[in-house]
């Protein structure tokens, strides 16, 4: 019976791997660097140090899945999104076979034709690789808060993956902002463990390297002149305008069936639990925004153009200047996260502190993109990291919703997330 709770992570993995062998690699950035792996290692990454990244250990990795047949990069992109689903189910369920079920599910919703944005290997290897790993060295924050032993030889299991994950810079912050986070909390409930001072000085020396690296300060020149020369005449209030607004609105015009479905549950939890008529209201107002949102409304197509730049990668937008649209575009953004974050602290105990944590950390992990010339560039690949926190928030609305529903009609649910996300990956054929 234990192995059976492995099941829906296989299934998950075949259903990934069978996707993957059928697309088609060469085009993007893989071309680039299928070329380079015909130059010198050692010369090559010392280039790239030097004049672009800081991502030494994640090239490597890519340079040589680049050289290997295909279906090896096919096995692991696969398992990687496995064992994100894995990690999560391990942090935030019974892990029994119901719940892993739905974890995989879940996890079959994020739209992973995004990992083709500049060329499959590329991008799954900087972005769906690192967030498993994160993911993972995530794990022994949960072992420690439920006072679970964590075996000797994991120890430096652990550490290992929290270096790979933290050679990519988003996942870096957000692992910073976890351990710290979680170290004052169990210094304050005296739960205080030595492993969490040493995944946080492993944490910090990975950050020290990011921000000594040469190359990434001549990458954020060259991508200034090349995507957006205007960037550094920008002020700090335009800069944090569109953090907002590139993340928010995007979300909200180009939605995905994550999004989605936590729009529509959110509320319809709330029909269950909320007892005050006016924040079962307002618990409506996310779904709302999204469908007037993409019914070419005057006021969103007027607003539209800050997410939809991500699309074109042309889009620049000059200095913020306080009118009817840029005021209509921050109170649309603000008003769309602050109904999600009232919702959930109004309909979850305890674990409501956990959820916005997660959420806020999602949403910064792209908002922080506000302040790079690729904002618009980085394309909608840079968004793994916010839809794999609304799936967390997306389990913890349906694992409270069994509570209230019949077995039959939870489950045609999860036969309809699983059929759309079947369709999402048919649509990439047609």
């Amino acid at each position: 019976m234990k192995k059976n709770k492995y099941i829906p992570f296989i299934i998950l993995f075949a259903f990934i791997f069978i996707f993957l062998m059928c697309m088609d690699t060469n085009f993007g950035d893989d071309l680039w660097f299928k070329e380079m792996t015909k130059m010198d290692y050692f010369k090559y990454i010392s280039s790239r140090y030097n004049d672009w990244s800081s991502r030494i250990l994640i090239e490597t990795m890519l340079l040589k899945l680049l050289q290997m047949p295909k279906v090896i990069w096919c096995f692991l992109s696969a398992l990687m999104m496995s064992f994100s689903g894995l990690a999560i189910a391990k942090m935030f369920t019974k892990f029994d076979l119901k719940s892993n079920c739905l974890v995989a599910v879940l996890v079959s919703l994020y739209p992973i034709t995004n990992m083709s944005d500049t060329g499959w290997y590329a991008t799954s290897i900087n972005y769906l690789y690192p967030l498993a790993f994160c993911l993972f060295a995530l794990i022994p924050i949960k072992k420690i808060n439920a006072n679970e032993k964590i075996k000797k030889y994991m120890y430096p299991i652990y550490s290992l993956i929290t270096i790979i994950a933290c050679n990519q810079e988003i996942v870096c912050a957000l692992l910073f902002g976890f351990y710290s986070v979680f170290l004052l909390y169990f210094i304050k409930t005296k739960k205080n463990n030595k492993y969490m001072y040493i995944q946080l000085g492993l944490i910090l020396l990975s950050l020290i390297f990011i921000l000594t690296c040469p190359g990434n300060s001549v990458r954020t020149a060259s991508e200034i002149k090349t995507w957006y020369p205007e960037f550094n005449q920008l002020s700090i209030f335009t800069k944090l305008f569109l953090c907002i607004v590139t993340c928010v609105l995007n979300v909200v015009c180009n939605p995905n069936l994550i999004v989605l479905f936590v729009v529509i549950s959110l509320p319809l939890l709330s029909l269950f639990k909320e007892k005050k008529f006016i924040y079962k209201i307002i618990s409506f107002i996310p779904f709302l925004i999204i469908l007037f949102a993409n019914n070419n409304l005057e006021v969103f197509s007027q607003i539209s153009r800050y997410a939809n730049g991500l699309k074109h990668y042309l889009v620049k937008v000059d200095e913020i200047v306080l009118c009817e649209t840029s005021i209509m575009s921050l109170l649309v953004a603000l008003m769309f996260v602050g109904t999600i974050m009232l919702t959930i602290w109004r309909l979850f105990n305890k674990e409501k502190y956990l959820l916005l944590l997660i959420m806020t950390a999602g949403l910064m992990s792209r908002m922080i993109l506000g302040f790079s010339p690729t904002m618009y560039a980085s394309g909608v690949r840079t968004f793994i990291f916010l839809d794999f926190s609304l799936i967390v928030i997306l389990l913890f609305i349906m694992t409270s919703m069994k509570k209230f529903l019949k077995k039959d009609s939870y489950n045609i649910i999860l036969l309809l997330m699983l059929l759309f996300s079947l369709l999402q990956l048919i649509n990439r054929f047609i």
